[in-house]
């Protein structure tokens, strides 16, 4: 029974369709669509939004369609959308719905207005199905409803889950519904086959210690790790607050020096550790803390070096990240990936650790690269998006 139904019969009412008085709000010349991405039930929180904009973005400016992003003030802004977030009254939001050509979004607020219009609809369904939550008034051919893929699970009908069902959404198989339902016939030719934990929209970055990056914006992560210069770090560190990330002893002089300039010192634990580094952090109270990729094995005979001071936190490749890396290493087909983390040396940039290597740099940071299938590449597979080109 859909909840309307189970309202109605409650209340001993009728069912109609919904009715709010339009107000104006100005509107893209010409075609959009409306995106709603944000809901009170962390259940219904889609972690690809931006990715789904980004695959059909160009497509549908071929056709002069804009996106419109509707929500409250709290909304997360995407990225290459008119974003009215918090901008609108609900007469307004109406008023834009009505105007459109769809409506795009979570289970919320303006699917259901979308359905009282008839609007066409492409709606996304985790913790609740679509029987019970739907576009009541929709036609079958206006609506296309995505569920998560639970396989044999049932859906848990909770404000939020663990894991989020959701995200297992593939973000083609929405952009191929939005354009299916504006009847434009292409289509997005990507096979989504793995994301990481780590993947999101917001790009992160890197630097080797031969830069001094200044910015207003983020914290520089110095790789101290992947290119140990204590000089460049000096100067890094004189510019601007910085997180350190290092697998060897810095001098007690730098962090002495500079240690109001030390957002945070990440120190990696592997074969050939040195505990002094870490206690020496902690007896000066600079901020830190101890990773390792090492065997459960390994680092259990060095946490007697460590437990006085510090927690040593154990990095591990998950199952499904395992699977992938098996995939990739015998697979023969177009794979490509993309990375929400990029290396930057000497102000070139890489999207991994092999890339940078063999001094593959990119342009753009936010394309498709090929994957490579050494270890290094396939040990750090969180950050990444893999896809298969049909």
């Amino acid at each position: 029974m859909h909840l309307i139904e189970s309202y109605a019969l409650t209340c001993g009412l009728k069912i109609d369709r919904p009715f709010i008085y339009d107000t104006f709000y100005p509107t893209p010349e010409g075609k959009y669509i409306t995106l709603q991405i944000e809901s009170n039930s962390p259940s219904r929180q889609y972690k690809y939004w931006q990715l789904v904009v980004d695959l059909i973005k160009p497509i549908l400016s071929k056709s002069d369609i804009e996106i419109l992003q509707i929500g409250s003030k709290n909304d997360k802004a995407l990225k290459d959308v008119v974003c009215t977030s918090g901008k609108t009254s609900i007469s307004q939001a109406h008023y834009l719905i009505r105007n459109s050509q769809m409506h795009v979004g979570i289970d919320s607020f303006g699917v259901h207005v979308a359905s009282g219009l008839g609007k066409k609809i492409v709606a996304l369904y985790s913790s609740r199905i679509p029987k019970n939550a739907g576009a009541y008034w929709s036609n079958t051919s206006d609506f296309i409803s995505i569920q998560s893929p639970r396989g044999s699970r049932k859906p848990s009908y909770s404000i939020d889950e663990n894991p989020r069902t959701i995200n297992e959404i593939k973000p083609e198989t929405v952009a191929n519904s939005v354009l299916e339902l504006l009847d434009i016939q292409e289509r997005v030719s990507i096979e989504t086959l793995f994301i990481g934990e780590n993947f999101n929209s917001e790009t992160l970055f890197g630097f080797l210690p031969n830069q001094v990056i200044l910015s207003d914006k983020i914290t520089p992560d110095i790789r101290m790790d992947l290119k140990f210069d204590e000089k460049g770090l000096c100067n890094q560190l004189a510019q601007q607050k910085s997180i350190i990330t290092t697998n060897k002893a810095i001098s007690r002089e730098t962090i002495l020096n500079f240690k109001d300039k030390i957002a945070r010192v990440i120190y990696l634990v592997e074969e050939n550790d040195d505990p002094s580094f870490p206690k020496f952090l902690f007896d000066n109270g600079a901020p830190f803390i101890c990773v390792s990729e090492l065997s459960q094995e390994k680092l259990d005979s060095k946490k007697i070096n460590y437990y006085k001071f510090c927690q040593l936190h154990k990095t591990t490749q998950s199952l499904k990240e395992k699977e992938i890396a098996g995939y990739i290493r015998k697979s023969s087909e177009n794979l490509k990936f993309k990375t929400n983390y990029i290396i930057s040396s000497e102000k070139n940039n890489f999207p991994s650790h092999h890339h940078l290597l063999d001094n593959k740099k990119c342009e753009d940071i936010f394309s498709f690269f090929d994957i490579e299938k050494t270890d290094l590449f396939l040990n750090d597979l969180k950050n990444l998006w893999i896809v298969k080109y049909k």
